[in-house]
């Protein structure tokens, strides 16, 4: 699989404010023109990477925005939703995933042009595949119960997701990556569950 930073998490580095959206905000506030041009330009940019990776044998991507789910619904209106879309316009072809990190706007994301979308904790999975049956879910196990819990509540955590994806239009995936402090039994615990 191959990733690519959508233009608001990307943009947040390119000024240095990261996951400080309240730095971002200031920036924006301050320099409105610099900040549009500069998700223009990467929507732009990615939008032609991921068509070449896919015309250079790419099979699927994901687009991750890991700090647009931190964003008021307006902002996420105005700084991802509209880039989302224009980058799954430009690079068609293959399947393509959308991952905002806890995005909490299932309605916003669902209409991004993805096929497949991560889901966080914040979502229902099952009630997410009810609503949109026409996407496939990505998610939801708690990264927080992989790296804290015991084998036995990971192992439980993760058949709760998997029974709550149906055994259809569902990919079982943690809600964020795995923290380097995670025990090897619990990821172990996961993997196992998972496959059962």
């Amino acid at each position: 699989m191959t990733r690519a930073g959508a233009p608001f998490t990307v943009a947040t580095y390119c000024i240095g404010t990261g996951k400080d959206v309240a730095a971002t905000r200031r920036f924006v506030q301050e320099q409105p023109r610099v900040w549009h041009d500069l998700l223009d330009r990467l929507a732009e940019a990615t939008g032609h990477f991921l068509k070449a990776l896919v015309k250079d044998g790419a099979d699927v991507y994901q687009l991750f925005d890991s700090w647009a789910g931190m964003l008021e619904r307006a902002e996420y209106e105005r700084w991802a939703q509209p880039f989302h879309e224009r980058i799954f316009k430009a690079a068609t072809g293959v399947p393509r995933i959308l991952f905002v990190k806890e995005g909490p706007y299932l309605d916003l994301m669902s209409r991004a042009g993805a096929e497949v979308v991560s889901l966080g904790t914040k979502h229902d999975l099952a009630a997410a595949r009810s609503a949109y049956p026409n996407l496939v879910f990505q998610g939801n196990v708690d990264e927080a119960v992989l790296r804290t819990g015991t084998p036995e509540e990971v192992a439980a955590a993760t058949r709760a997701c998997v029974r709550a994806g149906g055994g259809q239009r569902h990919i079982v995936n943690l809600n964020h990556g795995v923290d380097r402090t995670t025990p090897v039994a619990n990821f172990t615990a996961y993997v196992a569950a998972a496959k059962a």
